[in-house]
């Protein structure tokens, strides 16, 4: 983060200097922000929080701007529920909102930063090497041990992918035992393994296919799982499972673009990588599609 240097001028405690404002973003157990109705965040100023009772202990900065005069440091605050009751009882806060709510929003990063650097930093209180007690900076992007060594926050790399079928306009969707939803196969890149590889692998495991044509299509932070969605197409030519799966999976279907925009095969909510791919290819082939038509 870059800072710029603002004109000196009397500060609040009449000194030459720079005016600081302290802003804070509440963040609530449930890992969501409280915003206002139009899903804009709300900063709450440290007079704010002390007249509501809420201690601004273990904040994380988010992010630092200056004007002319002026610096505004942004932190992100955890509280709980009673003092989440008090900011939105007399705030403009009416919404508890998740990450994944904001999706390509103008506050998705944001908030999913908030959420990410304060688990973190809750979370990881000592070194895995060697079991010491670790400080975290003001930004929560770097930790030292007892022994003064570095250690960064863990992200973990996660793929997803929409596979289709060869020739046919189906693609591959799937339902776990959780949900009554479809969506794609995803899973957890293993030690050793590009990100290709690892979709691959999961596809074998999961489905008992084969898929080729890997080609990288998005990515997506899930700061609630510590993880980055990272999203890939790719084609198969089995229209059947070649082995045995690892039963992780419910149900398997093929799904044309109509089933998917007519609301006839239920998919991945809004807010997600795997419904942006999946609707995205719906809407792209039945585009094509209807073009070809009147051609």
């Amino acid at each position: 983060m870059t800072t710029h240097e603002p004109d000196a001028r009397l500060n609040d405690t009449g000194e030459e200097g720079p005016v600081v404002h302290e802003n804070h973003l509440c963040v609530t157990l449930r890992d969501t922000a409280l915003m206002s109705g139009d899903l804009t965040a709300v900063y709450l100023t440290t007079a704010q929080l002390t007249d509501f009772g809420v201690p601004t202990d273990g904040r994380v900065l988010l992010e630092v701007g200056a004007t002319r005069g002026t610096i505004d440091r942004d932190y992100a605050l955890r509280v709980d529920d009673a003092a989440a009751e008090a900011v939105m009882s007399g705030t403009e806060a009416t919404h508890e909102v998740a990450p994944r709510d904001l999706d390509h929003r103008t506050w998705f990063r944001t908030v999913a930063r908030a959420v990410a650097v304060l688990r973190t930093t809750e979370r990881l209180r000592f070194d895995p090497r060697d079991g010491s007690e670790l400080t975290w900076n003001e930004t929560g992007s770097r930790a030292v041990n007892g022994a003064g060594g570095e250690y960064f926050p863990r992200v973990d790399p996660a793929v997803i992918g929409l596979i289709e079928l060869s020739g046919t306009g189906r693609i591959l969707l799937a339902r776990n035992a959780r949900n009554d939803f479809f969506s794609l196969v995803a899973g957890y890149v293993e030690p050793g393994e590009s990100l290709e590889q690892a979709f691959a692998r999961e596809v074998a495991e999961e489905t008992g296919r084969t898929c080729r044509d890997i080609r990288y299509a998005g990515s997506q932070p899930w700061p609630v799982s510590d993880s980055v969605m990272i999203g890939f197409t790719a084609v198969t030519d089995d229209a059947d499972a070649r082995w045995g799966t690892d039963g992780e999976l419910a149900e398997i279907i093929w799904a044309t673009p109509a089933d998917i925009l007519d609301g006839a095969v239920s998919v991945a909510p809004p807010g997600s990588i795997a419904h942006r791919l999946i609707i995205g290819w719906a809407r792209a082939r039945a585009t094509a599609a209807t073009t070809d038509t009147e051609h």
